[in-house]
Formats: C-alpha cells, sequence, structure tokens
C-alpha cells in the first residue's frame, strides 16, 4: 500500500517479472496472459550473486558448558576393586555379582565362574619329573653271554697251560733222577742214576792205579761233580724257560680276554643310555643306578 497526500491509500502496483525474451508474444512491454501462466510454472531462478559471502561459523558453545558424563552401567551388582601393587597378597581386579560364569584377566568373578588367582599368573611352573631305575650294564644279557663264553676259553686255555705244565714237570723229574740227583743233591748210591755210575767208575780207575789218595783223583772227582751240575743246570733254566713262556702266555690272554670285556661292557651301556636316553656315565657298572629327570 502507498499512502497519497490525500491521505487515500493507493494500491501498489504488482511487480511483473520480465518474460523469458525468447518469447515474442508482448503486448505493452507485458507478457500475454497464456505466456505469463507459462512463465509462472518454468520461471529460470536468477543466478546467486557474485559477492555472496559464506554463512558465518556456528559460535562455539560456552566454555562452561561441559560434555556429558558416560552413562555409568548399573547392571553390576559389585563395583571395582583397586589393584594392589607389590602387595605379597594376591588381589583381584574386580568381583562382579551374577549368574555369569569364567571371565578373563586377574578378574574374580562371581556367580557360576570360578576364580583366578594373580600371583598363581606370575609364578614360575614347577617342571614334572620322574626317578628311573637304570639297569647295571654288568647284568646286561648280551654282556653276561660274553663273559661266560670268555671264563670258558680262559678255562680251557688255563688246563692246556696246566697239563703242559704237568707234562714238562714229570720229565724234567725223570731227566734228573736219572742224572742221579734225589730230591735236591746229587746221590752215588741211587740206582741207575748217571752221577752214581760215573762216580763209581771214577773210584775204581784211581783205585786200581793205586792213586786213590791223590790230588789227582781228588781233582777228577771235583770234574765229575762239576759237569753233573752243568747237566743240571741246564735243565732248570730250560724249565724255568717253559714256566715264563707258559707265563707270558697267561698274561697274553687275559690283556686280549680284558680288551673284549671292555667292548662288550661298552656296548651294554650304549645299549643302555640309548634306551633310557641318558648319558653314558649315568648307566652302573657293577650296580643299578637311580636318574631324576625331566619329563
Amino acid at each position: 500500500m502507498v499512502m497519497l497526500a490525500d491521505g487515500k491509500a493507493t494500491p501498489k502496483a504488482a511487480t511483473v517479472r520480465s518474460a523469458s525474451p525468447s518469447n515474442p508474444n508482448m503486448i505493452n512491454g507485458r507478457p500475454a496472459p497464456l505466456v505469463q501462466a507459462q512463465a509462472s510454472r518454468s520461471a529460470v531462478r536468477a543466478p546467486l550473486p557474485a559477492t555472496k559471502t559464506a554463512a558465518p561459523a556456528k559460535p562455539a558453545p560456552p566454555k562452561t558448558q561441559q560434555a556429558q558424563p558416560a552413562k555409568v552401567n548399573t547392571s553390576y551388582a559389585g563395583t571395582a576393586k583397586p589393584v594392589s601393587y607389590g602387595s605379597s597378597s594376591p588381589s583381584s581386579v574386580s568381583s562382579f555379582g551374577g549368574g555369569g560364569g569364567g571371565g578373563g584377566g586377574a578378574a574374580d568373578l562371581g556367580g557360576g565362574g570360578g576364580s583366578f588367582d594373580a600371583s598363581a599368573a606370575i609364578a614360575a611352573p614347577v617342571p614334572t619329573t620322574e626317578t628311573i631305575t637304570i639297569p647295571d650294564a654288568m647284568a646286561d644279557p648280551t654282556y653276561q653271554q660274553q663273559q661266560t663264553e670268555l671264563a670258558r676259553q680262559l678255562a680251557d686255555f688255563k688246563a692246556q697251560q696246566d697239563l703242559a705244565d704237568a707234562q714238562y714237570t714229570g720229565s724234567y723229574n725223570q731227566t734228573t733222577r736219572k742224572l742221579g740227583r734225589n730230591g735236591d743233591k746229587w746221590d752215588p748210591t741211587l740206582q741207575n742214576g748217571q752221577y752214581g755210575e760215573t762216580v763209581n767208575a771214577n773210584t775204581n780207575d784211581f783205585a786200581g792205579r793205586g792213586l786213590y789218595n791223590s790230588g789227582e783223583f781228588a781233582k777228577s772227582s771235583s770234574n765229575v761233580d762239576a759237569d753233573f751240575n752243568s747237566r743240571l743246570g741246564e735243565l732248570d733254566r730250560a724249565h724255568t724257560d717253559f714256566r715264563d713262556t707258559a707265563a707270558l702266555s697267561a698274561r697274553n690272554m687275559a690283556s686280549s680276554q680284558e680288551v673284549v670285556r671292555q667292548q662288550a661292557l661298552a656296548s651294554a651301556v650304549a645299549g643302555i643310555a640309548a634306551k633310557y636316553g641318558i648319558n653314558l656315565d649315568q648307566v652302573g657298572r657293577g650296580a643299578t643306578t637311580q636318574v631324576t629327570r625331566a619329563i
């Protein structure tokens, strides 16, 4: 409305939008009604001016405005218990009441759940061990068989040596007796003894020549004794050599058997160690041993 000078109100003319320049139906600069109706339905909005500014930013909330606290779940019957570090007694992080079972962490769960001790979680595990009895290697069946065979061989060897020594000693005694030896001395009266025969022949020779009391007879008698002592010495040396050789053979036999015995024992020890999974020095030799090991 526009107020005139006379106080009357004159209706304000309505503002008519210009029709599209592409519309040729114009009447006195005004669009025809039909065109006006079409323009009202298909009017094109003018573009925003280039000087249009952005809307101002939303003001920040006042400093006194605080965020709302998180809503506390009150469905639990209990409250968290503080954890005590460095205490000698185990502590639980929290205890919840209710019918739930099981739980994670160091929590003490009520209802159908179990109890978890924090100190148990850090305790070192105790190793599980077992004590086993290790058999004696010398009682090994294979080793015992070998020992039996070695003992049989040694017995045969000794029997052969004893027989040979007995035969040699018998021959030695017969030879020395034939020489005229009776025990540990010469016996000129010994029957069939060479010493007696030689002494009698020498005596008769010098006596027949009237030289029985001469120095020549004494020297001849001394020569007879020296000759028979020399013969006896040769027999004794031969007998000693025989026995020394027999003793050496016995020592060699013992040494060779000891080598075989040690090899058999080492084989038995290795077999037992492999069977029980232990070291060689843990196998007893002559007695059983007890070994404690982790499993």
